[in-house]
C-alpha cells in the first residue's frame, strides 16, 4: 500500500510497543539495559580501513558513504556522509546489533543533515531491520520517514518491537534509490523502551465501547504485566472500576486484583457480573483500571462505553459481537481492491463483478460515489493523507488544526452518501503518528455514528499499539516472489491473536508484480497461490478481503490485466459463494484436529442451505463445515479428527468441488481422510448423527 522504491517490504515505518514473552540470557539483558545504546561506534569516532565507510562496525556496498570530521552533531568529532550524483544507484551503511533481546520494545534515533537531496522519497534517514535464523532471511524491519532538501540537524526516531524469531538485527542509514546529493549522519541510538508494569485489552464491548439490548452479555478486560525484568509483578495491585459519566454516584462495581493475581506473562480476564443489556439505563460509562505500586496510583487506562438507548436506530454500518461487518442490518463479506482515481469505465467493469467495494487512494466527489451506487460497490472512503506535516502543513484556521478540519469536512460531506462504506484512515503510519491517528479515531467516531474506520499496516507482530486508532483492522503480507505464502497466515494469526479478536479483520492480499516497484526480481502470484492466500486469511479469520491493487493488475509486466482479473474474479467468487456460512448466526464451530502443521482450518456452524451439497436435507441441524487450505509449506494425506462430544459422522461432501465430491467416514464416525496438495483449498461439509 503506498509502496515506493523501499528499503524492503513496504515505503513506511510501522512500530508498535507490546508485552510479548521475552527470550533472554543474563549477558544480554545486562547489555539491553534501558538507556544503554547497542550500536557500534554510534558517534562513527573510531577508524577503520577494514570497511568500505572508514568508521568501525558500519559497511557498505558502495563507495558513497565515508567517515568525515565535519560537520558534526553537537560535541561529536565524526559523522558518515553521503555524496550521491547518480539516482540510479542505492545503496546503504550499516551495522550489526549486539545484544539484543527479541520480544523487547526499542526505539532507535539518528540526527540526520542534508545538503540539496532531491527526489520524490522521504530522503535521509535510518532503518532496522531482522532476519530469521538459518536461510529465514528478512523478516521485517522499520523505516522512519527522513529528511531531504537542504536542513540542518534534525533527529529521526522510531520505536519497534524486535520479534520473537529474529536471530539478526541490523540499523542502517541510507538515502533511497531516485534520490541525489549530499547528507549526514551521527548519534545513532538504539535503546529498550521500558514497558508499561500494566496493559489492558477491552475485550466487550469492542466496538466503540457500544452496549445495545442484545450484545454484549458481558463487560469484559484482559489484564497483561509486562514479562519484564524491570517489572515485579507482586508489587503492583489493581482496580477496575465501573462507573456511570456524571453526578456522584458510587461506582456501580469495582473489581480489585492483589499481584499474586497477575503472574507474568499470562493474561488475566476481568469479567463484570452486571449484565450490561439489561442492568445498565441509557447513557455514558467510564471502565477505568488503576494499577498501584506500594499504594501509589503509578498509570490508569480508562475507556468510554455507551448503553445505546433502545429507541435509537442501528447504525448502517457497523461491527457486531461475532466481528462482522453489518450493513442495513445484513452482514456483509467485503471483497474489494485498492485503486487509484477511478474513470466512468472502471466503475462499470466492477458492475455485477465477484467485488462488492473499492478503496481508492484519491478521495472521490459525489459524481464518483453516484457512479460507484449505480455499479453496485461500495467505497472505503480514504482520510488517510490528512495529517499535519503528511500531505497537509500543520498549522491552524480559527484555531482548527489543519488536519482537524479537513478530516471533518470530508465526513460531513459525505457521511450521509449510500456509496460510503467505511473510512480508511491509516496506510503503514508508525508510532509516531499515533496521537494524530487516535485524535482522528474519536474524532469520527463523534462526527458519524453510523460507519466504522479501517486501518492496514505491515507490522503484524506490533498490531496491538494501534487497537484504539481504528475499529477494523488489516494487515498486508506481500509474500511472492520472496517468501513462501505461509507468510499470509502467519500475519494473520498475529493480528487476530495479539488484538485479542476484538477487532474485524479485512486482510490485504497481494495481487502486484513488485517489479512495478522498482524490485529487481518480482513476479504476479499465480492462482493457486493467490487462491490459497485469500484462504489462508480467512482461515485464521479475516470476515473481509481486499486485493493490492486494480492499478497495478493494469500494469503488472507478466500477466495480462484481465488474465488476472478473471482470477482475482474467479476467487472472489467462490469466497462469496460461501459468505453466507462465514457470515452465519450459527457462528463458530469447535476446530477439528488434522495434525498437519502446513494446514489451516476454519471451522463453522452453518444452516445447511448455505452450502451447496447434495447431502444437506431441510429437516437437517447445522452442518459442521470445516474450511482447509494448504498454507504452501507443504501437503499430502491427511486425518481429520472431531472433537470430543460431536457426535458421529452421518455424511462427508467436498463442497467446492464440482460436482460435490462424498467421502467416507473414518470407522466410528469420529473423522475422515484426504489428499491435500500444496496450495489447494478444501470446504468439508460435515452432517452429524448426536
Amino acid at each position: 500500500l503506498d509502496h515506493a522504491v523501499a528499503v524492503a517490504h513496504n515505503s513506511r515505518m510501522s512500530a508498535v510497543s507490546f508485552s510479548a514473552a521475552r527470550l533472554a540470557v543474563v549477558g544480554a539483558m545486562l547489555a539491553s539495559a534501558a538507556g544503554d545504546n547497542l550500536v557500534q561506534n554510534s558517534n562513527f569516532t573510531q577508524v577503520s580501513s577494514q570497511t568500505a565507510t572508514g568508521a568501525v562496525g558500519w559497511n557498505s556496498h558502495s563507495s558513497e558513504f565515508s567517515r568525515v570530521t565535519t560537520p558534526t552533531f553537537g560535541a561529536a568529532t565524526a559523522s558518515l556522509m553521503f555524496e550521491n550524483t547518480d539516482p540510479s544507484k542505492y545503496s546503504t551503511a550499516a551495522s550489526t546489533i549486539l545484544g539484543f533481546i527479541p520480544g523487547y520494545t526499542y526505539r532507535v534515533s539518528v540526527w540526520a543533515k542534508t545538503e540539496d537531496v532531491t527526489g520524490s522519497d522521504s530522503g535521509a534517514t535510518v532503518c532496522v531491520e531482522w532476519e530469521g535464523g538459518g536461510t529465514v532471511g528478512y523478516i521485517g524491519g522499520v523505516y522512519p520517514d527522513g529528511i531531504k532538501g537542504t536542513q540542518s540537524w534534525t533527529q529521526i526516531t522510531d520505536e519497534f518491537v524486535v520479534p520473537l524469531t529474529a536471530a539478526k538485527v541490523t540499523a542502517s542509514v541510507y538515502v533511497r534509490k531516485g534520490m541525489v546529493g549530499k547528507a549526514w549522519w551521527d548519534n545513532v541510538v538504539m535503546e529498550v523502551v521500558p514497558p508499561k508494569p500494566v496493559t489492558t485489552l477491552l475485550l466487550e464491548p469492542a466496538y466503540r465501547g457500544r452496549i445495545t439490548s442484545s450484545w454484549p452479555p458481558k463487560i469484559r478486560i484482559q489484564i497483561n504485566v509486562a514479562d519484564s525484568p524491570q517489572v515485579v509483578p507482586a508489587s503492583y495491585d489493581v482496580a477496575v472500576t465501573l462507573k456511570a459519566v456524571g453526578g456522584t454516584a458510587a461506582p456501580i462495581e469495582v473489581i480489585h486484583l492483589k499481584g499474586a493475581d497477575l503472574p507474568p506473562n499470562r493474561s488475566t480476564v476481568v469479567e463484570f457480573n452486571v449484565d450490561p443489556r439489561t442492568g445498565l439505563p441509557a447513557g455514558d460509562y467510564t471502565l477505568a483500571v488503576a494499577a498501584s505500586k506500594d499504594g501509589v496510583v503509578q498509570q490508569v487506562r480508562t475507556y468510554n462505553l455507551t448503553r445505546v438507548d433502545d429507541a435509537k436506530p442501528a447504525a448502517s454500518v457497523y461491527v457486531d459481537g461475532d466481528r462482522r461487518l453489518i450493513v442495513d442490518g445484513k452482514p456483509m463479506f467485503p471483497l474489494g481492491m485498492y485503486a487509484g482515481d477511478l474513470k466512468p469505465s472502471d466503475f462499470d467493469k466492477f458492475h455485477g463483478s465477484a467485488f462488492n467495494c473499492i478503496m481508492p487512494y484519491k478521495q472521490m466527489n459525489k459524481t464518483q460515489l453516484d457512479l460507484a451506487t449505480a455499479a453496485g460497490v461500495k467505497i472505503a472512503y480514504t482520510v488517510k493523507d490528512d495529517f499535519c506535516t503528511h500531505d497537509l502543513k500543520c498549522n491552524a484556521s480559527a484555531g482548527v488544526p489543519t488536519d482537524i478540519a479537513a478530516v471533518t469536512a470530508i465526513v460531513n460531506e459525505y457521511k450521509d452518501h449510500p456509496a460510503v462504506l467505511m473510512w480508511y484512515t491509516n496506510d503503514e503510519l508508525g508510532p509516531t503518528w499515533l496521537p494524530q491517528l487516535e485524535g482522528h479515531q474519536q474524532l469520527i467516531q463523534d462526527l458519524d455514528y453510523n460507519h466504522p474506520t479501517w486501518s492496514v499496516l505491515y507490522e503484524a507482530a506490533e498490531i496491538n499499539m494501534y487497537i484504539d486508532t481504528c475499529d477494523t483492522i488489516g494487515t498486508d503480507p506481500y509474500p511472492v516472489p520472496d517468501h513462501n505464502v505461509s507468510m499470509v497466515r502467519d500475519w494473520a494469526n498475529d493480528t487476530r491473536r495479539l488484538l485479542g479478536g476484538t477487532k474485524a479483520i479485512f486482510e490485504v492480499i497481494q495481487a502486484h508484480n513488485n517489479k512495478n516497484y522498482g524490485h529487481a526480481t518480482g513476479r504476479t502470484p499465480t492462482f493457486n497461490e493467490t487462491r490459497s492466500m485469500v484462504w489462508q486469511a480467512i482461515a485464521e479469520g479475516a470476515n473481509g478481503i481486499f486485493f493490492y491493487s486494480y492499478f497495478d493488475i493494469e500494469r503488472n509486466p507478466d500477466v495480462p490485466f484481465e488474465t488476472q482479473w478473471g482470477r482475482l474474479s474467479t476467487v472472489s467468487k467462490e469466497v462469496s459463494s460461501f459468505a453466507p456460512c462465514l457470515l452465519s448466526d450459527d457462528g463458530p464451530a469447535p476446530p477439528v484436529d488434522n495434525g498437519a502443521a502446513w494446514l489451516v482450518t476454519r471451522e463453522r456452524w452453518c444452516d445447511p442451505s448455505t452450502v451447496e451439497t447434495s447431502t444437506a436435507h431441510a429437516n437437517a441441524s447445522a452442518a459442521y463445515v470445516v474450511f482447509a487450505v494448504s498454507d504452501g509449506s507443504g501437503g499430502g494425506d491427511t486425518a481429520f479428527t472431531l472433537p470430543p462430544h460431536m457426535g458421529t459422522i452421518a455424511t462427508i461432501s467436498v463442497v467446492n468441488e464440482s460436482p460435490a465430491r462424498s467421502i467416507k467416514p473414518a470407522v466410528g464416525g469420529g473423522g475422515w481422510s484426504d489428499t491435500i496438495d500444496t496450495l489447494a483449498v478444501r470446504v468439508y461439509s460435515v452432517t452429524l448423527t448426536r
